[in-house]
């Protein structure tokens, strides 16, 4: 109906939002989604999350990471912190599953640490609880080596 009226946003994120939940590979409904809305950077940034998610589930972890530093980038250009947060949570799990722990414990302090400031509970103990889940992982040399940025490489 979207597209039948003309309302390329809307098309756009209705594709976005359908694409995972297909069953196929989202990459179609997805890349129609971008050119859909292109010119407008929230909606592409929104669009691009949308595709972040469909990689890391299907564990198309070097893509993961290429979208979500471009994510990042955007997410702090605009000041949107809450696109970060999620950013840097699927970051951490592409990390993990990478073998990259401290650079993926990195990702999820800070992402903690938005989730403290932006007043979300549930997402801080979620978070937190991933954390202490991931100690055992990078508890050996961290302090020596851990990133005190989150690393956008």
């Amino acid at each position: 109906m979207a597209a039948r009226v003309g309302d390329a946003l809307s098309e756009a994120v209705l594709l976005a939002r359908l694409a995972p939940l297909q069953g196929g590979d989202p990459r179609p409904m997805l890349d129609r989604a971008m050119q859909l809305a292109a010119g407008n950077p929230r909606m592409s940034s929104l669009i691009s999350l949308a595709d972040l998610h469909a990689s890391v589930r299907a564990g198309r972890h070097a893509d993961a990471q290429t979208l979500s530093i471009r994510l990042l980038t955007d997410a702090r250009r605009y000041g949107d912190r809450v696109l970060e947060r999620v950013a840097l949570c699927l970051r951490a799990d592409s990390l993990t599953a990478l073998r990259r722990p401290a650079e993926a414990a990195a990702c999820l302090r800070r992402a903690h640490e938005l989730a403290v400031i932006q007043n979300v509970p549930t997402e801080a103990r979620r978070i937190s609880a991933l954390l202490q889940a991931q100690r055992p992982l990078t508890a050996e040399g961290l302090s020596a080596h851990e990133p005190r940025d989150v690393s956008l490489t």
